[in-house]
């Protein structure tokens, strides 16, 4: 038997005493007392499961308990414990799909600790707070998404939000929905519905609820996308109060409303990524020729401010978009 199991080389502890072998092909050796104060679940089995000594199974001397999770899930929460260093530090840059496998069997072996560190570091991202990526207007989309990796730790792309969606689910974090399922609408829309394989095989999909939710919101968050800036050339709106007099007069905020709705707007697709983003550092800009560039340098960065508190206040109706009941904003 014990020919027949790759030695996993990296958790092969050599003064270990319990060997874990995952799907009957690769073999971790570990601390059991360790293990079973982390789970609870692993605790339970050392402690009322009693093999016949005649049947137990043995490698290098240690007893040996089968899982059937994957070795590359089992691999990532055994390091977890085992080696907590780079996953306890948020110095630390983890790829999203480790993070999402110490969730999963950490949900599932109820080892709480490790469970709670890893949800708060998907949550890091997930959830915003005071100085949060996303709501950053000033930075472009990359430029954003760049900072809310090396902020949170975790290297993430927008289909693993579709995963992020099932873990918050999973855990019973809903006020990670909002925004993993806006990053799910960055997916194309038949990848969306066919799901993502995870690197153990594993497609990862949307409940049709969760599948319906995004389309349902996609055109909504298109319209919006342009609101944003309509909404800030408002003549009754928050801007007009803290212009000049001379911007207020020439060209005028109506004015220019209506050349953003008759000539700007008409026609130009504004991508998702750009609802969020300040309309001078969106990835399709307006022209240099838009008569906005004629407000002075503080009365511009007057507007600019607005038009980023309209991008706030649109991320904090995500729950209203997807229709989620009784979130936190």
């Amino acid at each position: 038997m014990a020919e027949t199991i790759h030695r996993d080389p990296d958790l092969w502890l050599e003064d270990g005493n319990l060997v874990i072998v995952a799907s009957s092909t690769t073999a971790f050796r570990v601390y059991r007392g360790l293990l079973g104060r982390v789970s609870a679940v692993f605790k339970d089995t050392f402690e009322f499961t009693a093999p016949d000594p005649r049947e137990m199974v043995e490698i290098d001397d240690c007893p040996v308990v089968r899982v059937p999770d994957s070795p590359v899930e089992m691999g990532h929460f055994l390091r977890a414990v085992f080696r907590p260093g780079a996953f306890i530090s948020s110095q630390d840059t983890l790829p999203f799909a480790t993070v999402a496998a110490v969730i999963r069997v950490a949900h599932k072996y109820q080892a709480q600790e490790v469970l709670a560190a890893a949800s708060d570091r998907l949550e890091s991202f997930l959830i915003p707070g005071p100085g949060h990526w996303i709501d950053s207007p000033a930075l472009s989309w990359e430029d954003r998404w760049t900072l809310g990796q090396r902020q949170c730790g975790i290297a993430f792309e927008a289909q693993d939000a579709i995963e992020a969606v099932n873990l918050a689910r999973l855990v019973d974090r809903p006020r990670m929905l909002p925004v993993a399922l806006y990053l799910c609408c960055f997916v194309d829309p038949v990848r969306l519905r066919d799901g993502v394989a995870r690197a153990d095989g594993v497609v990862e999909k949307l409940s049709d609820e969760d599948f319906a939710r995004c389309m349902r919101a996609l055109p909504a968050l298109a319209v919006e996308c342009h609101a944003t800036v309509s909404r800030s050339l408002n003549e009754r709106g928050s801007v007009s109060p803290r212009l000049c007099s001379d911007c207020k007069k020439s060209p005028g905020l109506n004015v220019m409303l209506h050349e953003y709705l008759d000539n700007v707007m008409p026609g130009r697709i504004c991508p998702l990524s750009d609802l969020l983003v300040r309309v001078d550092r969106r990835s399709v800009p307006v022209g240099t020729g838009w008569p906005w560039t004629k407000f002075c340098t503080a009365c511009r960065a007057c507007w600019l401010q607005v038009v980023g508190e309209e991008c706030v206040k649109i991320r904090k109706r995500f729950d209203e978009f997807f229709a989620l009941k009784d979130l936190d904003a």
